[in-house]
């Protein structure tokens, strides 16, 4: 898998997975509501660092609005 930057019509940069760039435009999950890819480039959106740190607050964001009871 490559790593992709989709930019739609208004400017949002998206990061998409992909095996081309073709894949990458073809499945992009914003043309089902709409969305008009104007570009797709090679390339991360964030570093990888940026990613792990993403990852760690989406997970701190589970747990805090899904707390576990007991």
């Amino acid at each position: 898998m490559n790593h992709f930057i989709i930019t739609t019509a208004s400017g949002t940069r998206w990061a998409s997975l992909a095996t081309t760039a073709a894949a990458a435009r073809r499945d992009f999950f914003g043309s089902k509501s709409g969305m008009i890819v104007t570009s797709v480039e090679r390339g991360r959106l964030l570093t990888h660092d940026e990613e792990e740190q993403l990852s760690r607050e989406k997970a701190l964001e589970r747990i805090h609005h899904h707390p576990r009871r007991v």
